[in-house]
């Protein structure tokens, strides 16, 4: 029963028949399930043979491509000959338009040169004339710069013995100089030596006495002191008289002094 119901829902389209009502716990009838399997198998059919159908039509179609000729390759562009100059992979030029390109003639260069080239087997012989010419342009580059360096040093040679001399000089100035300041200094010294010798000298005949100041006064006043030893007061003229004459010595020595010290 429930494979019957499944069969009659999925058919219910093709029958064009509503499918009867289900009823739990019934059996449907004998007559209408087998009409259900005939219109199964029926549409089944039909179905393989559209199917069939198709595939034969495609096998048709593919004889009939396989019958026809090949495409014919699209003819050369009317533009040029076809024996024209291929200037790059698909592009070519007729001889015409090469020519006034100046194409041909730039060709034509290029085949002579690769001619002279593969005719060539063996290096020329370089004329002697250009070794000459070489050589002696090289010697006077080394002749100029071999006198450059040796003006060179020669200018540094003489700058060297100039700072010498220069040295030299001045050192000869600089002693010069401190002799000078050295033998002024020692003649200075000399001279202010000789002269103080010489005030010296004046000093001690100035200060050389011949006979003691005052010696008279000092001998009274001894002698009056030894006779009045017991009244002492009795010398006092005595002894004013001596402080008078030393007064005086005194003074006289000083004017006699004070010259040689200024």
């Amino acid at each position: 029963d429930g494979q019957g119901a499944v069969v009659s829902l999925h058919l219910a389209p093709l029958s064009g028949q509503p499918p009867p009502p289900v009823l739990h716990g019934a059996h449907r009838p004998l007559q209408w399930r087998e009409e259900s399997r005939k219109e199964a198998r029926t549409a089944e059919g039909g179905s393989k043979m559209s199917w069939f159908g198709q595939s034969a039509g495609l096998e048709d179609v593919a004889a009939q491509m396989q019958k026809q000729p090949p495409p014919s390759p699209p003819s050369a562009p009317p533009d040029g000959p076809s024996d024209g100059v291929v200037v790059a992979p698909g592009v070519r030029f007729s001889e015409k338009l090469w020519t006034r390109l100046g194409g041909q003639l730039q060709e034509g260069e290029k085949q002579k040169q690769r001619e002279r080239l593969s005719s060539v087997t063996a290096f020329p012989d370089i004329p002697p004339s250009l070794f000459d010419a070489t050589f002696r342009r090289d010697a006077v580059w080394k002749q100029r710069e071999l006198r450059l360096r040796k003006g060179y040093v020669e200018h540094l040679e003489s700058l060297q013995v100039q700072r010498t001399d220069d040295a030299q000089t001045l050192q000869d100035k600089v002693l010069d100089q401190v002799a000078g300041v050295y033998k002024l200094a020692e003649d200075e010294a000399v001279e202010r030596l000789a002269k103080h010798t010489e005030e010296l000298q004046l000093r001690a005949q100035r200060l050389r006495p011949t006979e003691p100041p005052c010696a008279s006064q000092s001998a009274a006043v001894v002698t009056c002191y030894n006779a009045n030893t017991t009244n002492p007061l009795a010398c006092a003229d005595v002894v004013s008289l001596f402080e008078k004459c030393a007064s005086a010595a005194r003074k006289d020595a000083v004017k006699r002094i004070k010259p040689v010290e200024n």
